[in-house]
């Protein structure tokens, strides 16, 4: 759809519509009955569309051979009729507008190869060039009756200029006549074949990042990450080098690795891969402890349309599992994990994060330990986020989380940080259960902040402010009160690679008093 013009009541809008097979035509669509009219079909090419009075004038290839340089200016009735031509101009007439005294003023370069402004005057059916610039004028619009708006290229860009419309430099009698078909397309007379063309095919990278990185405990670490994809985008390949030693006889211990091979030609989508991981962490359960683990994945997605999918991930994992403090035994095994998810987004993004739509995710799965043969482990988890545009540019989130997990070796979830519960640092909420609510009014702040220094000048674009409140808690077996959180944030695009981000926030236990405030920042984009 291109063009839409609304009438003068309001009530019907003209458009040009291109269809499946290629070809433009005019339509009407009546605003009150929700009904469309199609005012052309056939295989010439119909443009600009304006309401003027009883008819709609439009520019259309139907008369100059198809020349998509030379267009003509066209009519037709509004609720549909013979086609007439506007005679006596040559060239390329395109863009009509209509005035409100009758007349139609459009761009032409009739007579000088140079676009300009002309008018036409329905009375006496003579049309008017009101303009003469070398460089062309495109998209007239009236402006206060004796002037029109129009595009001009100058000082290496397009702009809008205010011409006068008193002065006629040229003038011509045109009629309308009833257009007769005068060409059609060529008929192509070639033998055609079916075959396969081969097709090889060739990855190349996307995208590569990697890092280098050293601690106080003598330990050094380094890794990169990419994608690999072929030219028409069937086939991804990911992967994952990473590495934490204290010594080089670590090194291969200590190795993460990861590729995954993505296939996406045909419904189903589906991958393969594998990995090696290891890991050295803490948590109030388990304390200290290190895990290496190895195995293959697959995976398959159905995506049912461009905002839904449904999509199957399954793990086969050895596991080997030490515990620093020798609290329980070493934990090795091979395991068997499958997960069901039904997935929806249709969201718009700004310059931090989304500002309108649906973002959800429903996932249920459970993984199972080959040597005890028992169910180890499950979970359920929803994630839904919904963003009401207030603005073009602010917009009221919300989002609401729960996840559970149970068995012998349950998964545990946490919050806490920017990314989520504000007001408590990360990993602050720790459990098998968590439950989180949050609520986040989203605005632009400045839209460019400019500090100027002797050597150089600093430009900061895109900041957006943020007013929030964040609900939530995390348990093991029995629920605890709820905690909440209130503030304000700033947000800052980097570049669109990433987002800087910077919030303070009170906690509160619901019991009137707030706390002091906490501060955070941190990168990421917005839920």
């Amino acid at each position: 759809i291109s063009d839409p013009q609304i009438d003068r009541e309001a009530k019907r809008v003209t458009f040009s519509g291109t269809g499946l097979n290629g070809f433009a035509d005019i339509f009407v669509f009546h605003i009150e009955t929700d009904s469309i009219d199609k005012l052309t079909d056939d295989i010439y090419g119909d443009f600009h569309p304006v309401f003027a009075g009883d008819y709609i004038i439009f520019s259309s290839d139907r008369v100059e051979r198809g020349d998509a340089d030379k267009l003509s200016i066209c009519r037709i009735p509004v609720e549909g009729g013979n086609i007439e031509v506007l005679g006596g101009l040559s060239g390329n007439n395109v863009q009509p507008s209509a005035h409100r005294d009758g007349r139609i003023s459009f761009s032409s370069n009739h007579g000088t190869g140079i676009q300009n402004i002309w008018l036409l005057d329905p009375d006496s059916s003579r049309a008017y060039r009101v303009t003469n610039i070398l460089t062309g004028l495109f998209e007239p619009s009236e402006w206060r009756g004796d002037s029109v708006l129009a595009t001009v290229y100058t000082n290496t860009s397009y702009q809008v200029i205010l011409m006068p419309c008193d002065t006629v430099y040229e003038q011509v009698e045109t009629e309308w006549v009833e257009w007769e078909k005068t060409w059609e397309p060529r008929e192509m007379h070639f033998k055609t074949a079916k075959g396969r063309v081969g097709y090889d095919t060739k990855l190349s990278f996307d995208i590569a990042q990697g890092a280098i990185a050293t601690n106080t405990s003598m330990e050094s670490a380094g890794g990169i990450e990419g994608i690999f994809s072929d030219m028409l985008g069937d086939r991804h390949v990911y992967f994952l080098v990473y590495d934490q030693f204290g010594s080089f006889s670590d090194i291969l211990k200590n190795l993460n690795v990861a590729a995954i091979y993505y296939d996406m030609q045909d419904r189903p989508i589906w991958g393969t891969g594998g990995f090696h991981f290891y890991t050295e962490g803490y948590n109030r359960f388990d304390f200290g402890f290190s895990e290496e683990t190895f195995g293959a994945l697959g995976t398959v997605s159905y995506p049912f349309s461009r905002f839904m999918r449904i999509e199957s991930t399954g793990y086969l994992t050895y596991s080997e599992k030490s515990y620093f403090a020798d609290l329980e035994p070493e934990r090795k095994g091979w395991f068997g994990t499958l997960n069901l998810s039904l997935i929806r987004d249709n969201s718009l993004w700004g310059r931090t994060g989304p500002i309108e739509g649906f973002r959800g995710n429903a996932t249920v799965g459970g993984t199972y330990r080959f040597d005890t043969g028992q169910v180890s482990s499950h979970l359920a988890s929803a994630d839904l986020r919904y963003y009401l545009r207030l603005t073009k540019r602010s917009a009221f989130a919300t989002r609401l989380v729960g996840r559970s997990s149970g068995g012998p070796e349950p998964e545990r979830f946490w919050m806490g940080g920017t990314w989520d519960f504000r007001g408590y640092p990360f990993f602050y909420f720790y459990g098998k259960n968590i439950v989180f609510a949050s609520t986040e009014l989203r605005f632009p702040v400045f839209d460019q902040f400019r500090v100027k220094f002797p050597f150089l000048d600093a430009n900061f674009h895109g900041i957006n402010g943020a007013l929030f409140f964040d609900m939530g808690q995390a348990w093991e077996d029995e629920p605890l009160p709820l905690l909440g959180s209130v503030g304000t944030g700033l947000r800052m695009n980097l570049g669109y690679v990433t987002v800087l981000r910077f919030d303070v926030a009170w906690r509160t236990e619901f019991e009137g008093r707030f706390e002091k405030p906490y501060y955070d920042i941190f990168f990421g984009w917005d839920f």
